[in-house]
């Protein structure tokens, strides 16, 4: 055998050494991808969620035009019409009442305008907005750091299954299995900017994360707007910081956001809505309290009714819905 025959002999055993495991492995490496494939649709069916392409016609139409839009959505419950108009909530999770008053206030006249309120659905500001908007009659999404399976906080379960039952939808770039961890965080805020036509940020530290879903809206040149709260406040110095740096625009009504966008579909703003009153000392209580809470002595004050008829007239204002009792006997006006 000369010197070509034995090259081509140590080629061929070569290649037969290279190529037999490389396509053993490629092929146990395929069978598990299948497997997993087949694993993953078998949990989107039982758990009844979709997968949405960025070419589906219910793509929500402003996340396709963000820096790389993620190709594929996983989606429990009902996404609306592409082209309709959503504004994201945000805030932190330890909310103050002052927050969670503003929060409410906001998603509720934003669902009662049709249009879709968009969250988190973490504890605090999240998840007021998520409610108040499904108690309003409205469409929210919840767009979740995880896969859509593995959120399992009972609390929080409660509210994502009120939100589909009320025509919603849970929001995932994550398949099923990942568990929520705080750097897939960035991903989640990123889409719920993205889906938005604007943000409102409502209470956050200096470092929180809702400032970040304000600084992706901004990237993509969405509209922010701030609710202001105090100076001495903690929860607020990221929102007030916000403000002061023209990183976000003052709000202090949530028809500055609607006016601003160009959205605004009602004459009277909701504290202007008269609601129907049944007696005079409703219309006393009703024109004495506002949506800062007061306590009920000073309501006895303002009002000088007697406490024990203040008290039957207050819980028959708060079984109509015209009122809410917050902690320490404070009431306001219900949203």
């Amino acid at each position: 055998m000369n010197l070509h025959d034995d090259y081509e002999e140590f080629r061929a055993s070569y290649k037969e050494q290279i190529e037999l495991p490389f396509i053993e492995n490629w092929e146990k490496e395929q069978k598990d991808v299948d497997l997993r494939a087949d694993t993953q649709l078998e949990i989107y069916e039982k758990n009844n969620i979709k997968m949405v392409t960025l070419f589906d016609d219910n793509y929500p139409a402003l996340l396709k035009q963000i820096s790389q839009p993620p190709i594929l959505l996983f989606v429990k419950g009902e996404l609306q019409n592409g082209d309709s108009t959503a504004i994201a909530i945000v805030g932190t999770r330890k909310c103050t009442t002052y927050g969670r008053l503003a929060a409410e206030n906001y998603a509720t006249h934003f669902a009662r305008n049709n249009i879709i309120v968009v969250s988190g659905l973490a504890f605090g500001i999240d998840s007021y907005s998520h409610m108040a908007a499904v108690k309003a009659g409205g469409i929210t999404y919840a767009v979740i750091a995880g896969g859509i399976d593995t959120y399992s906080q009972p609390e929080q379960l409660k509210k994502a299954e009120k939100i589909i039952d009320t025509g919603g939808a849970l929001i995932s770039h994550f398949h099923c299995g990942v568990f929520s961890l705080p750097p897939l965080f960035l991903q989640r805020n990123r889409i719920i900017s993205g889906i938005s036509t604007a943000t409102v940020v409502i209470e956050s530290a200096e470092r929180g994360g809702s400032l970040n879903t304000a600084r992706f809206a901004g990237d993509e040149s969405r509209d922010v707007f701030a609710v202001p709260g105090a100076i001495t406040s903690e929860r607020s110095r990221g929102t007030n910081e916000l403000i002061k740096k023209g990183g976000a625009i003052i709000t202090l009504k949530p028809d500055d956001v609607l006016e601003h966008l160009g959205l605004i579909q009602t004459s009277l703003s909701l504290s202007e809505k008269q609601p129907n009153l049944k007696s005079k000392e409703e219309k006393l209580i009703w024109d004495a309290v506002s949506m800062e809470p007061i306590h009920i002595d000073d309501l006895a004050d303002k009002t000088e009714l007697e406490i024990s008829k203040l008290l039957v007239v207050l819980l028959e204002m708060e079984f109509s819905g015209l009122l809410r009792q917050l902690p320490g006997k404070n009431y306001i006006r219900e949203h």
